[in-house]
């Protein structure tokens, strides 16, 4: 009878630990169950001290405070038709930010500071209707934004087409070197294309950072993917 008691005396005590468990709050959760919460729902002393999670609206965008690469965070469009890496110390321009439903999204991302020596301003620009059929005529207009004789590079990546190409020039009032990648990306897999035009502003010692920093821009643009909900959401529509 004694075990009896016993055994039932253990399982009210599982039972009660389980329930104060379930009512604590998440920052007093073990941190492997923290890493679930998404950074816009996590409280401000458990996010990284980085500028792209300080800032209140860029970080209602990151998925994760897990890097996808040194530097970089999960970011997830407001339309949730594609996803890219986040440079750690970005943040999105609330104030040029514009969306419509799920069919038009305009962001604009600057990344760096008054103390750095090359800055970033990327503009992504995403339509869902785009197709095959609207190729030529978009890649015409971003060649007339970055200059007519910039060389275009096609490469496929994971079910999508970049059309990619580099541009420079020179701001002589301010002695900035100016450089940087258009691109518009199309859905292989569906409806949608992106315009992308990424630029760096660069002061001093430019010719010895200008290759580094063109493959930390390309890798950024490259880390671009449509979601699989943008391609089921394409194909439900058809």
């Amino acid at each position: 009878m004694k075990y009896y008691s016993a055994l039932f005396l253990t399982l009210t005590m599982i039972f009660l630990s389980g329930c104060q468990l379930s009512n604590e709050s998440p920052s007093a959760q073990p941190k492997d169950e923290q890493k679930e919460l998404k950074p816009a729902d996590m409280d401000d002393e458990d996010l990284p001290d980085m500028g792209a999670f300080q800032d209140e609206f860029t970080r209602g965008f990151l998925q994760s405070t897990e890097e996808t690469r040194t530097g970089y965070y999960p970011f997830l469009s407001g339309t949730g038709a594609y996803k890219m890496d986040f440079p750690a110390e970005g943040d999105i321009v609330e104030e040029f930010y514009n969306i419509k439903d799920k069919s038009f999204e305009a962001i604009m991302i600057s990344d760096g500071n008054e103390k750095a020596n090359i800055n970033h301003i990327i503009t992504i620009e995403y339509y869902d209707h785009l197709t095959e059929v609207h190729k030529d005529s978009r890649i015409g207009q971003l060649l007339s934004q970055i200059g007519e004789d910039a060389q275009l590079t096609e490469v496929e990546k994971n079910h999508q087409t970049f059309y990619i190409a580099p541009f420079k020039s020179k701001e002589e009032a301010s002695n900035l070197d100016i450089y940087g990648y258009g691109t518009f990306v199309l859905n292989n897999d569906g409806q949608g294309g992106v315009e992308i035009i990424l630029t760096s502003y660069c002061e001093n010692n430019c010719a010895e950072l200008k290759e580094s920093d063109d493959q930390k821009m390309y890798d950024w643009i490259m880390s671009l993917e449509f979601t699989k909900s943008s391609m089921e959401r394409d194909q439900s529509e058809k």
